[in-house]
């Protein structure tokens, strides 16, 4: 890959690059501030000096730069492969619309945030394809396991456990927010460990990606049980959101279960549109066929794929809730677990760990 004479970034085009060509920069000894400090490559707007890129991707950077094409920035973004296929694709791009001539350079200066988010998307496009080849919508050896003591409702000396995930806001700011992992034993349902921790969500929300702004803190919420109370590993792990339930069919639930290879399970309080389902307004007529508590309904998109479940949780709420496989754990076990976890609408696992990750915010804000 050749990059420019003058500043020894992007591709070049007759030894100089789209960007030094059409906005007239003489190469010294100090990258212009279009350039990131970071990463070396371009920020959000001129008088930026870290680029979109690694701001949105919360990682830490020092001042050296990319020089010549050699990756000299230790942080970990910049030595991760996201690094690398953002910058292949930036540097495609430039080669595309530079020898476009209708693409005019204040269209790309202003375009400049709208290129890197699509870039951002491409590349996690990319990754969660990978991820997904690696999902298993069957149950695994434990979770069969419990399936059958839940059908015969025999428990024998085995103890069991169930995971919550869930992520609460503070109201009002969409950046600050608690991560939390609620461990309840079964089939008591007690919480018999809690862990909550505040986060910062600096990736950009990009539709059908959420998981990339929130799975890293649920997952890091894992890990720690893992190293300090390991005889507590949950059998199912709840998250509050959708599984195979998403628009491209890779929910949140899919996605840390995968990370962890644990079996995972989503929980939606609302439905999530997807165009490939029937409109909002057949929806609400169909749900009225719920007519008791344990009744369910199945999510088909238009391909007669089975997506998911509605379920009216309790003869007492009539409003829903949206099941879906995550990963090792099939649509009907998901069905029955949480069926057996509804002391209200909301499985235990879920809702306490929305409960009590909120009361978390409550508290830090009061202090």
């Amino acid at each position: 890959m050749d990059f420019c004479n003058r500043c020894g970034y992007m591709l070049k085009i007759e030894g100089i690059c789209s960007i030094c060509s059409s906005l007239e920069l003489q190469y010294n000894s100090h990258l212009p501030s279009e350039f990131c400090s970071g990463c070396g490559y371009l920020t959000q707007n001129a008088n930026s000096f870290r680029c979109q890129a690694c701001d949105e991707s919360n990682r830490k950077t020092d001042s050296s730069r990319v020089v010549n094409g050699t990756v000299s920035c230790k942080c970990e973004f910049c030595q991760g492969n996201g690094f690398r296929e953002i910058v292949i694709d930036i540097r495609s791009f430039c080669w595309t619309n530079s020898h476009d001539s209708n693409v005019e350079t204040s269209k790309w200066t202003s375009d400049k945030e709208s290129v890197v988010s699509e870039v951002i998307r491409e590349s996690w496009k990319r990754e969660q394809n990978m991820l997904k080849a690696k999902m298993i919508l069957e149950d695994s050896k434990e979770v069969s396991k419990l399936r059958r003591a839940i059908e015969k409702n025999q428990y024998g000396n085995e103890k069991y456990y169930l995971g919550g995930m869930d992520i609460s806001f503070i109201k009002g700011d969409d950046v600050n927010a608690c991560a939390a992992l609620v461990i309840l034993s079964f089939p008591s349902l007690e919480v018999v460990y809690e862990d909550y921790e505040m986060i910062e969500l600096t990736a950009p929300y990009i539709p059908g990606f959420l998981a990339f702004r929130e799975a890293s803190f649920l997952v890091d919420r894992y890990h720690k049980l893992i190293s300090t109370h390991p005889h507590l590993k949950p059998t199912v792990i709840f998250l509050d959101g959708n599984g195979l339930l998403h628009p491209r069919e890779f929910g949140v639930a899919c996605h840390v279960g995968v990370l962890l290879d644990t079996p995972c399970l989503g929980v939606a309080k609302n439905l999530i549109h997807l165009d490939a389902m029937d409109s909002d307004a057949n929806f609400k007529t169909e749900k009225l066929k719920l007519k008791k508590g344990g009744d369910v309904m199945p999510l088909i998109d238009n391909k007669n794929d089975t997506l998911g479940m509605a379920l009216r949780s309790l003869d007492s709420t009539t409003n829903p809730i949206y099941i879906s496989s995550g990963h090792l754990v099939s649509l009907d076990t998901a069905v029955i677990l949480v069926k057996v976890c509804c002391k209200y609408r909301i499985p235990e696992p879920v809702r306490q760990a929305d409960l009590n990750s909120r009361e978390f915010l409550r508290q830090k804000q009061a202090s």
